[in-house]
């Protein structure tokens, strides 16, 4: 099943933060763009805003995502494909731009070797991700999945490095390397928790289940959610989210 993006933006302010973090370390000029797993193209439109005289194209391999990206900015340009495979094919880049998207690559390695390869001299490649690990809502998750979810335990979403994995990878491939992160503490009501995580991170583990099983499994989550997430004085709960920031230059 693809991805739901009315579901995926229903939090489309709070998911623009980190993306717009890392475009402020960005000062170019860069002649052209590319935004890597564009998704909806929000990241898109903000690539655009920031720099309005660069060719930018936005690359997704989600069909539906696509759709609505062209849709809501026509006029921007996004393109079917994924990544590490389609890279070559693209020509080459001064900036390669990727917001949210790296840690659903199963291939790291391959990766960042094609987006090194598709750099031009002095090019850049900017990139956050969710630490899914370290993530509070993902480590009830999985320790749910683990006691009563055997059939969902195979299921594998991320396949991100930690901070020196992706140093050691990156510095093979690139000049300059610089990492850091940022816990955000988005603001929530409770019942929140769980619509943000189904438009993104939960999506293969409920398309494994019957409709029956889905049911049960939300019901369980929601009452995981609720011992786990403490509210806060106005009512509402921290939806805490680590991220990793990734800037390499060649």
């Amino acid at each position: 099943m693809g991805w739901d993006p009315q579901q995926y933006l229903k939090f489309a302010q709070q998911r623009e933060r980190p993306c717009r973090d890392l475009l402020a370390r960005l000062t170019g000029p860069f002649e052209r763009i590319l935004d890597l797993g564009c998704g909806p193209g929000n990241s898109t439109a903000l690539l655009a805003e920031r720099f309005s005289q660069a060719e930018i194209l936005g690359l997704d391999p989600d069909g539906g995502m696509l759709e609505k990206a062209r849709r809501d900015h026509p006029t921007l340009r996004f393109l079917q494909g994924s990544a590490p495979a389609d890279l070559v094919r693209l020509g080459e880049f001064d900036l390669v731009f990727s917001n949210a998207c790296i840690h659903w690559i199963e291939d790291q390695q391959g990766l960042i070797r094609a987006i090194a390869s598709a750099l031009r001299p002095g090019g850049i490649f900017a990139a956050q991700l969710p630490l899914t690990g370290e993530a509070p809502f993902y480590r009830l998750l999985f320790r749910m999945i683990e006691r009563d979810w055997p059939q969902l335990q195979e299921i594998h979403n991320f396949h991100a490095l930690d901070a020196a994995g992706y140093y050691n990878a990156l510095i093979r491939q690139f000049d300059e390397v610089e990492l850091w992160r940022t816990d955000y503490c988005h603001v929530v009501k409770r019942e929140q928790v769980l619509e943000w995580y189904r438009g993104s991170g939960l999506r293969p583990y409920l398309d494994r289940l019957t409709q029956a099983q889905r049911e049960r499994f939300l019901a369980q989550l929601e009452k995981e959610i609720e011992q786990a997430y403490p509210l806060l004085a106005d009512g509402q709960v921290f939806l805490v989210m680590p991220r990793l920031f990734l800037l390499a230059r060649t």
